[in-house]
């Protein structure tokens, strides 16, 4: 009996130290996702400061550099601003092109990623 307890605690500490290991490497690649994110965002915000996204995100951009307003209130409407408002219109307007490019892909998909993308969307939209 005191061997099967010995040999239970060391599946345990095993386990644990598989878990550790698993965990380690889970949090490193959340950070680097998070610094390449950070990175974009980044990249993102200097377009949209030198005007390459339009004139609408440049004002945008001042505004969120001053803290007057946030990514997050452009897109989701709390920033009832003219350029706010046009911002959201450009992306709802291209929504249907994203959409016909990527039912595209679908058709054209040979390994069966872009279905289980669409599989994945749809179940999320409801449908």
């Amino acid at each position: 009996m005191t061997r099967d307890i010995s040999d239970a605690l060391a599946q345990v500490r095993e386990s644990i130290d598989w878990l550790k290991t698993v965990s380690s490497t889970l949090r490193a690649e959340a950070d680097e996702l998070r610094k390449e994110l950070d990175k974009r965002r980044e990249q993102d915000a200097d377009q949209r400061r030198r005007g390459e996204q339009g004139p609408e995100w440049k004002i945008l951009q001042q505004r969120i550099d001053l803290n007057q307003t946030t990514y997050i209130d452009i897109m989701t409407g709390l920033d009832q601003s003219r350029e706010a408002k046009r911002v959201r219109e450009y992306i709802s307007q291209g929504l249907p092109k994203v959409k016909a490019a990527f039912d595209r892909a679908v058709l054209e998909d040979e390994d069966g990623s872009y279905a289980e993308l669409q599989t994945a969307l749809d179940t999320a939209a409801g449908e």
